[in-house]
């Protein structure tokens, strides 16, 4: 089992355009890979591209929250340059609180980590965050055993840009299964299934990802709101 901690910046790579089975996480085939020939004592590594960074491509998922409101969000991906680099931009529409946010990611060696976000209230900035290295979205490196403890520094800053909160940040990734069947409204989807946990609250996301087109899915344990992909387009 391996464990990655204050992971260092690398120089980003060239982004390469990118391309999920459901089977019980408990199974042998999703524990040790053997479909992919792999053995017990060699995990299976996933392959591929989980968390395509493509311009132009747009997802909408459907949330649908623990007392059965719901609401569709729509993500658009378009290419930028941040601090001088090859980047990528995802910006959401309004939620029912009137809040939309726009987020920075860059491929750092198949990990894709967001390391600045915007926060709009009504078209109007409120707040941004700066994530260093990074918040880890997706590690396409993984292996079927694989439990990443991954720490970074979270900076957020006011719309005078003045630091209004600064702390080290701990997520515990742990891949549950590399083949695991889901169905949303989009359709049916062979995914990589992992748990995100906050080391400091507990708090627990299960996410979905599909080769080639991203989340597919994501839960939020404590309040059981749910978040499904109802349509993608990836040119």
């Amino acid at each position: 089992m391996k464990t990655i901690a204050h992971c260092l910046l690398a120089a980003l790579p060239t982004l390469a355009l990118p391309a999920c089975n459901q089977s019980d996480p408990g199974s042998e085939s999703a524990d040790t890979g053997n479909a992919d020939g792999a053995t017990d004592s060699e995990p299976a590594m996933l392959e591929g591209d989980y968390f395509p960074l493509v311009d132009g491509a747009t997802w909408t998922y459907r949330h649908v929250a623990s007392d059965g409101t719901t609401w569709d969000e729509i993500v658009q991906m378009r290419q930028v340059t941040f601090d001088g680099a090859a980047a990528f931009e995802i910006e959401d529409n309004a939620g029912n609180n009137g809040e939309n946010t726009i987020s920075t990611l860059v491929d750092m060696g198949g990990q894709v980590m967001r390391v600045h976000k915007e926060v709009l209230l009504a078209g109007t900035q409120v707040m941004t965050v700066d994530y260093a290295p990074g918040f880890l979205r997706f590690n396409n490196g993984w292996s079927s055993d694989e439990r990443t403890d991954w720490f970074y520094d979270r900076t957020e800053y006011d719309d005078m840009a003045a630091v209004t909160d600064q702390a080290e940040r701990h997520q515990i990734f742990q891949l549950e299964s590399l083949s695991t069947e889901v169905t949303v409204p989009a359709g049916t989807f062979d995914c990589v299934q992992f748990l995100r946990t906050r080391g400091d609250t507990g708090e627990s996301k299960r996410f979905w990802f599909a080769e080639g087109i991203g989340k597919i899915k994501h839960e939020t344990l404590s309040t059981g709101s749910v978040e499904e992909l109802a349509e993608y387009q990836i040119p």
